[in-house]
């Protein structure tokens, strides 16, 4: 995985942020400051640190979210795409 790709995915900035801050010398891998952000990286073998807080690689970020039967029972039936289901979640 790229190297700039990967600390994109991580929240630590847009590509082009990430890019800048390669170049500042802020972003470090297994210790050396001299990186590029084409650089290939095994983020499960190598250490990647930016702005001098190691960077852990996730995957897949789930996300959970919480509606209501109040909320559900606000929406007009014809927003609901699912009729059937309403019965289930009550």
């Amino acid at each position: 995985m790229r190297l700039d790709k990967l600390l994109a995915d991580m929240q630590a900035g847009t590509r082009s942020d990430v890019k800048r801050l390669i170049k500042q010398g802020a972003v470090t891998v297994d210790g050396s400051n001299k990186v590029s952000p084409k650089q290939q990286v095994d983020p499960a073998v190598q250490k990647v640190c930016c702005l001098g807080e190691e960077v852990r690689y996730q995957e897949f970020v789930y996300y959970l979210f919480y509606f209501t039967v109040m909320y559900i029972n606000t929406w007009p039936k014809f927003h609901y795409p699912f009729p059937l289901l309403l019965p289930l979640v009550i």
